[in-house]
């Protein structure tokens, strides 16, 4: 079975005893949503609830499988140390959603042009 690690901002990767997840990838095969459940050994790791709007990473076998925002998350607690947490996520461009972007970009770098964008329409992407 393939080892599992999954961090929601501002936490430690989790302890996972089972998942099971569903990734659709997007055009160039990069991951665009992810949705599944996870059951978390909380024995040796204090637990946070996950929350909408915060960051998922989670990695397969050591390899970055997706990354995003969580759209909705679900919990509860099966026993004194064990912690299911079903969710939906999707991948970052959720944050650049909605948003008619329009500039004039004069004498500038597409470096330059893309931070200028990045800073006026999003200034929480990193």
């Amino acid at each position: 079975m393939a080892s599992l690690s999954v961090s929601f901002r501002g936490s430690v990767p989790y302890g996972i005893q089972t998942f099971d997840l569903t990734i659709e990838l997007g055009l160039g095969k990069r991951a665009k949503h992810c949705s599944g459940k996870l059951w978390i050994d909380t024995e040796n790791h204090p637990v946070a609830r996950p929350l909408t709007g915060q960051e998922i990473i989670i990695h397969i076998d050591g390899s970055l499988a997706f990354a995003g925002v969580l759209t909705q998350v679900g919990d509860e607690w099966l026993n004194p140390v064990v912690y299911k947490v079903t969710f939906d996520a999707i991948d970052y461009t959720l944050q650049l959603d909605a948003k008619l972007v329009t500039g004039t970009f004069e004498e500038q770098t597409f470096q330059e042009r893309i931070e200028a964008l990045l800073t006026e329409y999003a200034p929480t992407f990193t």
